[in-house]
Formats: structure tokens, C-alpha cells, sequence
């Protein structure tokens, strides 16, 4: 048996054919939706709903939009549903806990505990991990995992664009236990599927969905931090500055006012760190010139270059003004320290990715007897955050030590 996924990367790598229909076994088809079953690599069943010729109305310039953050729907639920955030762990990486009326739209679900002799949760996923990811599989997906703290119950949708500007929507669930349907199933799977597509496109097209879309969209910032090539930016000191490093702190006569007269030379491992990421730098920075805010070095589970990072519109705006008077003392400094004219910026950007590394998790997989296929598998360069330590790359979000917690296994 085969180790439970840790990310969507993992459930391709462990079902390559994910999302085609070889290789498993038609409970129910007909020309636009289909019911199709297998067994799990990781133990328990998995069962694929086929749901295609999807109409959306209004939908997005990008199809890899159509989904949207599970903690932007959490701040846009309807009144019979209820979509709490619990915790943010990374932009579309959350905690939460959903629950819904067994008398709304949602009521397929309780078809489906009935039908596979769940655990007559009724549809209710108590507290759960959501995660969203763009461009994936395929450049115009979009796929979002949900997986209940019990780990008894996942669930992956993605959906894909059409050539006819329809949109295909796969929804696969993973359940511990072995699938084992009754003939007296057999009359209700049709009714099922039927309900399962009348829900999807309820879900793709419900009241406010192109404003929630929107809202999902500008949702975070990405900042980038321009070149640095004499030696990492300033932070303001804190004491005498400079303890542990070779270079005295520069003093600027006009940050006195703001008692930010004494910089320093940041170094990682200030923030624990043995290599430079931005959301590090930037959070510490703010913590130093009392406006904490939360930074994260990833986006829609692709992890940012290291000199990228990902705030909260938000709190981006909150801090905005001040922050860009004080890092103008940076720059001084920095120019002070190092002579010449310029100096490191930080700027509104366009996000840039790292190709993810899963050589070690792959490696892991095939101690415990996995064949791993060349299938979406993106090979790591050798810069950018592939030469941190164990453990470090994976780390979306960055907090201060005394205030984090441990992170929930990924869907």
C-alpha cells in the first residue's frame, strides 16, 4: 500500500490516470456524465464523477479561475451554508470547517453517504483542509482538494476547459473503506448523478459567483524585493545592532524621529532561516517597525522565487503608506553601507514560481515500493529555494516562532 498523498502532485503520481477513464471500472455513463469506481492505491475506494458540456455564465477571461479560494468563499458563504476559515496556512491553504443544511442544494451528499454506507455525516464536513491549485494538471485546470481532519473522507474537483468553451468537471472521492454497491442501488445512481450535475452547476453559477471570482483574484499581493547584489537589504536594528555580524550599523539621522535610526545587515538566520526568502525579511521588518502582518512565500501552492512573497490585500493597504516611508531609510542605509547609488526596492509584481522539487517525497514513496511514473512531474533547477534545508521549502507561511503552530497533513 502506498503512502497517503501529501498534495495534488502525489494523487497524480499514485492514479496517473487521475482524470482519464482507464482503469476504472463504469458504474453508470451516458453522453455528458459518467459514475466510474476503482481501488485506492493508499487503501479504501476511490469514485469519479464525470461531469461534462458544464455551461458557466460569466465566466473568466482565465479558466483556471473558475475555482474559487476556499477562504474568500468562506468570507462570501450563503446563509444555508457555512464556510469558516479556522486557519490560513498559505494564499488557497486553509483549515476550516464546513457545514451545510441537509435541506439545500448540497442534500446529494447525503445520497452519497447513504449509497456508499458512509457515516450519515449528511454532507457535514466538520473541521477540514482545502487547498486550491491553478494551471494544474493542465495549463487552464483548476483543482481543489478537501480532506476531513478524520482523514475517513477526500475529495478532489478540477475542471478543465473545453475546445466549444464549455468546461468538463471531474469529482473524485476517496474513502477509507471499500466500495461495495447493492443492487438496490442500482435504480438510485441515476438519480444521483443527475443531482451531483445539478449541484456542480448551482456551485459554478450561483449568485454572486463572478463577484466571488473577482474578489478571489485580488484577494493577496504579490511584492518583490529588486537586486540586491552587494549584500542582502537593511533591517532596522534592534539594541546596539549588529550583534553577530562583522559590519558596524549604519545610523540615518532621518529615521530617528521614527526611532528606526540604527540599521543593520539582515541575515536569515535571524528568522531561523539558512537561505533568503522574502516573506522572512519582509515580516521581520515589519515586526521591527511595530506593523506585524502575516507574509507567505507561496501562491495557490506553487511556492514563489525567494525574492517574491505574498501578503493579504488587506493588510497590504493597512501597512502600505508607512511601510514604503520607512523602507526608504532602508535604502540609505543600504547605500551608506555599501556607497553607489542604488539600492533594493520593493515593489507591487507579477508572481514568478519555482519549479517544484519533489525528488525527496518521490524518493520516499519508492522506499515503501511505489513505482513512480513520469507523469506532471516538474523537475527542480538548481536555484531559488532548492538549496535550503530539509523541511525549508515546504514552509508557505511565515510567523514568528513563538506563534506557530503545527501544520495540518496537505490534501
Amino acid at each position: 500500500m502506498s503512502e497517503r498523498p501529501e498534495n495534488m502532485e502525489e494523487w497524480c503520481k499514485l492514479v496517473p490516470n487521475l482524470l482519464s477513464e482507464d482503469g476504472w471500472q463504469a458504474v453508470l455513463q451516458d453522453p455528458s456524465s459518467a459514475m466510474l469506481h476503482r481501488c485506492c492505491p493508499w487503501g479504501g475506494s476511490l469514485v469519479k464523477f464525470v461531469l461534462r458540456d458544464m455551461l458557466i455564465q460569466d465566466p473568466p477571461d482565465d479558466p483556471a479561475d473558475v475555482l474559487v479560494r476556499p477562504e474568500v468563499r468562506a468570507s462570501k458563504a450563503e446563509l444555508d451554508e457555512t464556510w469558516a476559515a479556522l486557519h490560513v496556512l498559505a494564499p488557497a491553504d486553509c483549515t476550516m470547517h464546513w457545514s451545510v443544511s441537509p435541506f439545500t442544494n448540497w442534500k446529494v451528499t447525503r445520497y452519497l453517504d447513504v449509497l456508499f454506507g458512509l457515516d450519515q455525516h449528511f454532507g457535514c464536513w466538520r473541521d477540514s483542509h482545502a487547498t486550491l491549485r491553478r494551471n494544474f494538471p493542465q495549463v487552464g485546470d483548476c483543482a481543489m482538494a478537501m480532506r476531513e481532519a478524520s482523514q475517513r473522507k477526500e475529495r478532489l474537483a478540477v475542471s478543465r476547459p473545453q475546445q466549444d468553451g464549455k468546461f468538463s468537471v471531474y469529482v473524485i472521492f476517496a474513502f477509507a473503506a471499500t466500495l461495495s454497491l447493492p443492487k438496490l442501488a442500482a435504480p438510485h445512481l441515476p438519480i444521483t448523478l443527475q443531482l451531483l450535475r445539478s449541484t456542480v452547476n448551482w456551485c459554478l453559477n450561483r449568485p454572486g459567483a463572478a463577484v466571488e471570482r473577482h474578489m478571489s483574484r485580488t484577494f493577496y499581493v504579490v511584492l518583490a524585493l529588486s537586486s540586491f547584489k552587494r549584500g542582502w537589504p537593511m533591517i532596522p536594528a534592534r539594541g546596539k545592532g549588529g550583534k553577530g555580524g562583522k559590519e558596524k550599523p549604519a545610523t540615518i539621522n532621518r529615521g530617528r524621529d521614527w526611532g528606526l535610526g540604527a540599521w543593520e545587515r539582515y541575515r536569515p538566520a535571524m528568522a531561523g532561516s539558512c537561505d533568503f526568502h522574502l516573506s522572512e525579511y519582509l515580516q521581520l521588518f515589519l515586526e521591527r517597525i511595530g506593523k506585524p502582518a502575516i507574509v507567505y512565500q507561496s501562491l495557490d501552492g506553487q511556492q514563489l522565487l525567494p525574492y517574491q512573497c505574498v501578503m493579504a490585500q488587506a493588510d497590504w493597504h493597512r501597512v502600505k503608506a508607512d511601510l514604503q516611508d520607512i523602507f526608504r531609510l532602508q535604502m540609505a542605509a543600504y547605500r551608506r553601507v555599501n556607497g553607489g547609488t542604488s539600492a533594493p526596492r520593493l515593489l507591487e509584481a507579477a508572481p514568478r514560481f519555482c519549479r517544484e522539487a519533489l525528488s525527496q517525497r518521490i524518493e520516499s514513496l519508492a522506499d515503501h515500493g511505489l513505482v513512480v511514473r513520469n507523469t506532471f512531474l516538474d523537475t527542480g533547477d538548481a536555484s531559488g529555494m532548492l538549496g535550503a534545508p530539509a523541511g525549508r521549502c515546504a514552509r508557505c507561511r511565515t510567523v514568528p516562532p513563538h506563534a506557530r503552530s503545527p501544520m495540518p497533513v496537505a490534501a
